[in-house]
């Protein structure tokens, strides 16, 4: 495993990241009042890509796990090709009481 200095998301592009400097979580691509009512927020611009976009060995049993404060619905829209060719695949995510309703979610 190697860390990727992005955001997933449905389609590529590039979007702002909310956050509070220190805080190694609670971040989000949306201003949520959890993000923005923290001291010293902070926004950094970051490249968006698509879960598809990786070259995933989909023969291999594959453990995923989702916590992204609110851009999970966007996150499975960008790797669908992923999540349905998966032979065996666990899917683990987070809610965390984050709303998901205006981010795309029905």
């Amino acid at each position: 495993m190697k860390p990727q200095e992005v955001a997933l998301g449905a389609a590529p592009g590039e979007a702002d990241l909310h956050f509070k400097m220190g805080d190694f979580g609670g971040g989000s691509l949306y201003t949520m009042a959890a993000v923005v009512q923290k001291a010293n927020p902070s926004t950094v611009r970051v490249p968006i890509r698509t879960l598809d976009s990786y070259p995933i060995d989909l023969s291999r049993p594959i453990f995923m796990k989702i916590d992204s404060e609110g851009a999970e619905y966007s996150i499975l829209q960008g790797g669908r090709r992923t999540i349905e060719g998966a032979g065996n695949l666990t899917l683990m995510m987070e809610f965390d009481g984050v709303p998901s309703r205006g981010v795309g979610a029905r």
